[in-house]
C-alpha cells in the first residue's frame, strides 16, 4: 500500500477529517487532501512523524511499503563471525587510524605473499 493509501485508510478507521488532521499538522486541508490522494508524494520527516502520531501508527510503518518489508525478511541473513574473527574485529576496533592503516598494509603484504 502506498503512503497516500496508508493516510486515507487509517484517517477513515479513525474518522478523522481532513480538516482534524491539517490542524494538528499546521497545513492546509488542502494539504492533507493532497497528501492523501497522492497529488503530493514528498512529504518532510517532520510532517510524516506527525501524521504517525496523529494515525498512531510507527513512522515507518507509513513510509515504508509492507512488500519492501517482506523482501527485507527474507533475504539472507549474514553469517555469524566464528569466535576468533570476532576478536580480531573487536581488536581492530580498538586502534585509531594510523594504526588501522598500518595493520592493513601488513596484511596486504602477508597476503600478496601467500
Amino acid at each position: 500500500m502506498k503512503l497516500n493509501e496508508k493516510i486515507e485508510t487509517r484517517r477513515k478507521e479513525l474518522n478523522l477529517t481532513l480538516d482534524d488532521i491539517a490542524k494538528q499538522t499546521g497545513v492546509s486541508k488542502q494539504t492533507v487532501g493532497a497528501w492523501a490522494s497522492g497529488k503530493i508524494k514528498d512529504i518532510g520527516i517532520s510532517k510524516i512523524n506527525q501524521l504517525a502520531r496523529i494515525l498512531k501508527v510507527d513512522p515507518i510503518t507509513l513510509i515504508v511499503d509492507e512488500k519492501e518489508l517482506v523482501e527485507m525478511e527474507y533475504k539472507e541473513p549474514i553469517p555469524a563471525l566464528a569466535p576468533f574473527d570476532k576478536q580480531l574485529l573487536d581488536l581492530m576496533l580498538q586502534l585509531n587510524s594510523n594504526e588501522k592503516i598500518e595493520l592493513y598494509n601488513m596484511l596486504i603484504s602477508k597476503v600478496g605473499n601467500k
